[in-house]
C-alpha cells in the first residue's frame, strides 16, 4: 500500500469543498457530465518538485499540501490536471499524450498553466522565508526581531504574499487497511503512538474497509510510518525465532497477540517511569492528547458516517505476553529517515 501523508485545517477543508464545487461545474459543462464519481481531493505532503499528482492505487487527486496559500485558479488547474490523468489513465499510451491533452482541453485547463511553474517556486521561496522570518521576528533580541519584521513587510508588499497567523492542523496517514484489523495491528498501532506522540485510532466509513490510522504532525507521521514497518518486521521476526525454538506452544494468534500485547505494554510502562523525570516523554503524552482533539475536530467533523473503535478483546498467551515484554524492554530501533529538496513540477 502506497501511504499518503494528507493535511486538515479549517482553510484546508474549506479549500477541498470549493474545487470540488468548482471541478463539478467543469465537468457539467464538458462532455464528461454524466461522471457522477470524482475522486477524493487531498492535499499531501509530496515531494517538493510535485505539484500534484492523481494516486492511482490509491485513487485520490493530491495537490502539494506546500501550496496552500496560492492562488485558488493554480489550485483549480493543477486539480482539473489530475482530473484528466483519471480519465485517460485506462488508455492513454503516455502521461501526456494527445488524448490527455484533449481531455485538459474539455475541462478547460489554462492553456499557459504550464508557465505558471516557475512563478510558484519562486513564490513559494519566498513564502518559505517570510516563514523564517516570523519565527526570527519573535526573537527575545528587540534589534533582530525589528528587522525581521521590517523585512517580511518589505517582502509581503512587493511581491504581493499575504501573511497569515498560522491556524491549527492535523496530518493524517492510513497505516493499514483491511475488511478486519488484527489485534496484533491495533498492539503495533499503540506502540507507535506511545514511541512518537502521534494519535493513532481504529476507524471504518460506512462500506469501506477498517483502517489503522495515524494523526500528527508531519513529521511524527514519517516517523509512525517507518516504525509501522520496521517495527513489524522487527517483531514478526523474532516471532519466526521463537516458534523455531518452540514449534508446538508457540504458534496460533493467541501466541502472536501475547507477543505484540507484551511489546505494547512493556514501552508503555517505560514511558510512563520516564515521564515522571524526562519532560520529553511528558511532552509526547500532552501532544497525543492534543493531536486527537485536533483530529476531532478538523478531520472527523467532515464525515457523517464514520466510526472510531477501540482494540476488542484480544485473546492471547500469558508466556508469549511475557516473552514480548521482554524484548520490548530491551527493543532499539535504528534511525532511518530522509529528507530531500527538489524543484516544483506537474505528474
Amino acid at each position: 500500500m502506497q501511504r499518503v501523508i494528507s493535511i486538515y485545517s479549517g482553510k484546508v477543508n474549506q479549500l477541498r469543498t470549493q474545487l470540488k464545487q468548482s471541478i463539478r461545474e467543469r465537468l457539467d459543462n464538458s462532455p464528461y457530465k454524466y461522471m457522477s464519481y470524482i475522486p477524493e481531493l487531498l492535499f499531501a505532503g509530496l515531494k517538493e518538485k510535485v505539484l500534484g499528482e492523481y494516486d492511482v492505487e490509491n485513487d485520490v487527486i493530491l495537490i502539494n499540501s506546500r501550496l496552500i496559500n496560492h492562488d485558488y485558479n493554480i489550485l483549480l488547474n493543477i486539480a482539473l490536471h489530475e482530473l484528466a490523468h483519471y480519465i485517460t489513465y485506462r488508455y492513454s499510451r503516455s502521461p501526456h499524450d494527445e488524448a490527455f491533452k484533449s481531455v485538459c482541453l474539455d475541462l478547460g485547463v489554462d492553456d499557459d498553466f504550464e508557465k505558471a511553474r516557475v512563478n510558484i517556486t519562486k513564490k513559494e521561496k519566498l513564502i518559505d522565508k517570510i516563514n523564517k522570518l516570523q519565527a526570527l521576528s519573535e526573537s527575545p533580541f528587540s534589534e533582530e526581531g525589528l528587522s525581521a519584521l521590517l523585512k517580511i513587510s518589505e517582502l509581503s508588499a512587493k511581491y504581493d504574499i499575504s501573511v497569515e497567523e498560522s491556524e491549527e492542523s492535523i496530518c493524517r496517514v492510513v497505516l493499514y487497511e483491511a475488511r478486519r484489523i488484527p489485534n496484533k495491528i491495533i498492539f503495533l498501532g499503540g506502540i507507535i503512538s506511545v514511541l512518537t506522540g502521534a494519535t493513532v485510532i481504529k476507524d471504518f466509513t460506512r462500506g469501506e474497509s477498517g483502517r489503522l490510522t495515524a494523526f500528527g504532525s508531519y513529521e511524527e507521521l514519517e516517523v509512525a510510518e517507518y516504525l509501522f514497518d520496521t517495527l513489524s518486521y522487527k517483531i514478526e521476526k523474532e516471532i519466526r525465532r521463537k516458534r523455531k525454538e518452540d514449534p508446538i506452544n508457540n504458534k496460533g494468534v493467541a501466541y502472536v497477540n501475547g507477543f505484540y500485547l507484551g511489546v505494547l505494554n512493556a514501552i508503555s510502562a517505560k514511558q510512563q517511569k520516564d515521564s515522571e523525570t524526562n519532560t520529553t516523554s511528558k511532552a509526547l503524552v500532552v501532544k497525543k492528547n492534543k493531536n486527537m482533539e485536533l483530529a476531532k475536530k478538523l478531520y472527523y467533523n467532515q464525515f457523517q458516517y464514520i466510526a472510531r473503535k477501540k482494540a476488542t478483546g484480544a485473546r492471547y498467551k500469558n508466556f508469549s505476553y511475557n516473552q514480548g515484554n521482554e524484548y520490548g524492554k530491551n527493543l532499539e530501533i535504528e534511525k532511518g529517515i530522509k529528507d530531500s529538496k527538489e524543484n516544483l513540477l506537474l505528474t
